[in-house]
């Protein structure tokens, strides 16, 4: 983790354009800029910095508010990306209901205590402020009266209010989001960048998003792993 001051981050975007002093507004564009880029990067599978695990804790309501001061205390995720509910020491499976699978489970007011194969959670990102936040919703089908769900989503970047304030970024977001931003002024303005700076926001980039990735896990086959003699045709199975 890294902290930088916004104003830091905008002279060095603006220094890669060959721009030494900025004016006042020029900063001001920046700023915008940059907290656009921020929002951007959180909704962006490639470039969020992590998924982090969010529970909630199952009471039998109809739906349940999430966003930063709502019933689920934590930053209005963009999107869930799976899920499952822990009832005691088993965990089942919850799946991220579309907005048509939502729709069509008819059943919207039955209780139970576990998941179903149909249901699951349906998240709507309700674009809208309550108390100066803005806060999504879940809505579990069946309603759920026991357990706590673990909602996997996008973690969100801070996203800062002031040019003045500090920020506080992963390991690597800093030389990215200051080549970025250099590349989103220069766009504004019509400034044509460096190839070189170009060329080091698309790699600062893509180290990022190689850090991303898990190594594919190798599975023996079992004809070896179980001393077999054959497979079973009809079933796959080793023999």
């Amino acid at each position: 983790m890294s902290e930088v001051v916004c104003t830091t981050l905008i002279a060095r975007a603006h220094r890669l354009l060959g721009i030494a002093s900025a004016t006042a507004l020029e900063i001001t564009d920046a700023f915008t800029a940059l907290q656009q880029l921020l929002d951007q990067v959180s909704v962006d599978p490639t470039t969020a910095p992590s998924l982090q695990t969010v529970t909630v804790t199952l009471t039998g309501a109809a739906s349940y508010t999430i966003g930063t001061g709502a019933t689920v205390n934590t930053p209005r995720p963009a999107r869930i990306e799976r899920g499952w509910v822990r009832n005691g020491t088993i965990d089942y499976p919850l799946r991220i209901l579309t907005d048509q699978e939502y729709a069509e489970y008819a059943l919207k007011s039955l209780s139970l205590s576990l998941p179903d194969a149909l249901g699951g959670v349906y998240y709507e990102p309700q674009i809208k402020e309550v108390a100066s936040q803005v806060r999504g919703t879940l809505y579990f089908v069946p309603v759920l009266s026991a357990g706590t769900a673990h909602l996997m989503v996008l973690r969100q970047l801070e996203v800062p209010a002031t040019e003045t304030e500090s920020i506080t970024l992963p390991q690597g977001y800093d030389r990215w989001i200051t080549y970025q931003l250099a590349l989103e002024i220069a766009a504004e303005y019509g400034i044509t960048p460096l190839p070189t700076v170009v060329e080091m926001a698309r790699e600062a980039k893509g180290m990022l998003q190689m850090s991303r990735l898990s190594a594919p896990t190798m599975r023996p086959d079992p004809l070896w792993t179980h001393g077999g003699s054959g497979m079973d045709w009809r079933t796959g199975d080793a023999l």
